[in-house]
């Protein structure tokens, strides 16, 4: 294994480009002697685990959130439903009584 190349060029000081943030942790590591940054670990399969458990655990929260979505409808036209059964039953009740009270 040999030393690691740079990923980016060093900025050009006379630009007036700041060096990336890569730029200067590589700097610093070079400067106390840890090693560079190494290689991408190539093995994608803990990878490809970690995004199928990912989708999974986005596709049950979408599924969730659809079904109470359609609960939330549920109760809300039922709620409805009854203030508008109970708004029928108020006024058959007033007009039954006004047609005592005045003999309508």
């Amino acid at each position: 294994m040999g030393v690691a190349q740079r990923r980016t060029p060093p900025a050009d000081p006379r630009s007036g480009s700041r060096p990336t943030a890569l730029q200067r942790v590589d700097a610093r590591r070079e400067s106390a002697g840890a090693p560079a940054i190494g290689p991408v670990p190539t093995d994608p399969r803990p990878a490809i685990a970690r995004a199928y458990r990912f989708e999974r655990a986005r596709r049950s929260l979408r599924h969730e959130h659809r079904d109470e979505h359609r609960r939330s409808q549920r109760r809300f036209w039922f709620a409805l439903a009854a203030l508008l059964l109970a708004a029928l039953i108020l006024g058959a009740i007033t007009v039954h009584q006004l047609q005592q009270l005045f003999g309508i």
